[in-house]
């Protein structure tokens, strides 16, 4: 299965959309897979296999500063489980770490797939715990039917710790 994943590759889609994938095809990739639009203020992350879409990924910024909704991710049928999720999950927090400053990263996960983000480090908390522009959408996606788990990751403080230590030595 290794050989199978030596294609693809992972990124943030900033300064990439007008070279390697144009906005018509990102569009085309979320319309055909029933994915929403991409935002202005979203950061999106991609997987490609030869220059082909294969899963995409959404960060929405929220209010408060270093809080995010990874709102989505998305692999196509034919690719799932072959750790194609957890390693943009991985590339995503990998750029949260690089922020060098605390970033918690919020989601509504499938009960499904509560292993697998518990696996990457996020906890479950309860509604009450979410931002508040994330509590009202997580009460309606509940009353809708949506059996959602909310889910909190959080940058280390020995990141933080770190990081300051350096400069103040």
């Amino acid at each position: 299965m290794i050989d199978q994943l030596a294609n693809i590759r992972y990124s943030s889609l900033d300064g990439i959309l007008d070279t390697e994938h144009s906005h018509f095809q990102l569009k085309h990739f979320l319309k055909v897979h029933k994915q929403r639009s991409l935002y202005k203020e979203d950061r999106g992350f991609i997987a490609t296999d030869q220059k082909r879409l294969v899963a995409f990924s959404r960060l929405v910024p929220l209010n408060q500063q270093n809080h995010f909704w990874l709102r989505g991710l998305f692999v196509i049928p034919e690719m799932r489980r072959r750790g194609i999720a957890s390693q943009l999950i991985e590339t995503i927090l990998e750029e949260l770490h690089q922020l060098h400053r605390p970033a918690y990263l919020f989601l509504f996960a499938r009960q499904t797939l509560e292993g697998f983000y518990s696996a990457k480090g996020f906890s479950p908390l309860e509604a009450a715990d979410l931002p508040t522009e994330l509590q009202t959408r997580f009460e309606q996606a509940r009353q809708k039917g949506h059996q959602w788990t909310a889910m909190r990751w959080q940058t280390h403080s020995a990141l933080s710790s770190s990081a300051s230590t350096i400069a103040s030595s």
